[in-house]
């Protein structure tokens, strides 16, 4: 019997295999290509999603485990640039 877990896991399962295809399509060129002045290329949006969800997931960790809530800073720009 599937559980909401095991749907979880096949709906991101399923995800990866359709979206890793069209990535592996844009060729580095275009990775860098921005929308325009002020805006992320689709390599930087990639890499801030990225680090963001590392980031939120010790956030999440170390928030279950007690005690007082210190993370370290995130420097957001310095990120995107890396």
């Amino acid at each position: 019997m599937r559980n909401r877990v095991d749907d979880v896991a096949q709906d991101l399962s399923v995800l990866v295999e359709q979206t890793a295809p069209r990535l592996q399509a844009i060729s580095e060129a275009d990775s860098f290509k921005t929308r325009g002045p002020g805006s992320w290329s689709r390599k930087q949006i990639l890499g801030h999603l990225t680090d963001s969800a590392l980031n939120n997931l010790h956030r999440f960790v170390r928030a279950q485990q007690g005690g007082e809530l210190t993370f370290p800073d995130y420097d957001q720009p310095f990120w995107v640039e890396r």
